[in-house]
């Protein structure tokens, strides 16, 4: 159903209800359930249309600069950029201070970094 026909419905339901002869709340629910079957038609579309996300990059040992992060054990963080890609940095010994250096020495192009919540 389309925004021009669910308008073009409601007008009729306007119609109706200044006839005496058809119940107001038969009218509202019928009206209420072609405003759900609309609102739920443009969830499903609107899902379709997200772009999908992309998997993170992980970077491995051989990149890591700090002794510790090779280590077993620590949290992972994610940073992502205005690009979209995500890179994964698995065990951080001190995630909150890992996250401030990442912002000060990023610059502008990083727009989020998060620990992740399974602590994994």
């Amino acid at each position: 159903m389309t925004e021009m026909e669910l308008r073009s419905m409601m007008r009729g339901y306007i119609q109706d209800a200044t006839q005496s002869d058809v119940p107001n709340i038969m009218l509202l629910n019928r009206m209420m359930e072609d405003v759900e079957e609309y609102v739920n038609q443009r969830v499903i579309e609107d899902r379709i249309k997200q772009p999908k996300v992309k998997k993170p990059f992980h970077v491995g040992d051989k990149w890591r600069t700090n002794n510790l992060s090779t280590t077993p054990g620590g949290k992972t963080v994610f940073v992502e950029y205005t690009n979209g890609f995500i890179k994964e940095y698995d065990k951080i010994k001190y995630p909150s201070k890992f996250i401030d250096k990442i912002y000060k020495s990023g610059g502008p192009n990083i727009v989020k970094a998060w620990m992740d919540s399974d602590g994994a």
